[in-house]
């Protein structure tokens, strides 16, 4: 699932609506973005370590967001400044 994304500041984020289901079938891809997110914050949270964010819009588009994990809910990812992100419009977490 690697295909452009659109670079957007995270005070963006939430402006436009979420893809309503999960963009992943595989429930090791699923566990797998998990993991990802996990690890995120523990470096947003130790080191104030930035990471970036794809995720999916219900038109299909996809949006990236540079930014700090603070924490994980169990449907949405907390973002610094208080943003959330669905988990399940996620398509990808680089630890740059």
């Amino acid at each position: 699932m690697h295909t452009t994304s659109i670079a957007i500041p995270k005070e963006e984020v939430g402006k436009f609506a979420f893809y309503h289901k999960d963009v992943y079938e595989c429930l090791r891809e699923k566990a797998n973005r998990v993991s990802q997110l996990q690890r995120a914050m523990q470096l947003g949270n130790l080191y104030q370590h930035k990471v970036r964010i794809e995720y999916q819009l219900n038109t299909g588009e996809r949006h990236s967001v540079y930014t700090t994990v603070w924490t994980i809910c169990p449907d949405y990812v907390i973002l610094k400044g208080g943003r959330g992100i669905p988990i399940k419009a996620i398509t990808n977490i680089r630890l740059i």
